[in-house]
């Protein structure tokens, strides 16, 4: 929703978007496990909402030694955040949509 008002706003968005999409395939730990990086980095890592559904999915269908507790409570909190907040900014530019394009 963020990227999608942007997009209007600012036309070139359009070409940022392939490049954060894979900046967030690389950050997301699906050929390497969460277990590289560092302890202290693992909250700021689980911003990543795909952190906890790869890891998850890890834990649930390979065993994983460890369940992913508090990745998963930053994962969601972070896709929430940008979930309601985007809700609100797409909402507040929707009236200039038109006027726009």
């Amino acid at each position: 929703m963020w990227l999608s008002a942007l997009n209007i706003q600012f036309r070139d968005i359009q070409y940022v978007v392939p490049f954060l999409t894979q900046v967030r395939l690389f950050a997301t730990p699906i050929a390497y496990p969460t277990s590289i990086v560092p302890v202290s980095w693992r909250p700021l890592y689980g911003l990543n909402p795909m952190v906890s559904v790869v890891e998850g999915f890890r834990w649930a269908l390979l065993g994983s030694s460890t369940a992913p507790g508090l990745v998963v409570g930053a994962s969601t909190l972070a896709a929430l955040i940008l979930l309601i907040t985007g809700a609100f900014y797409f909402r507040r530019m929707e009236s200039t949509f038109a006027d726009v394009v």
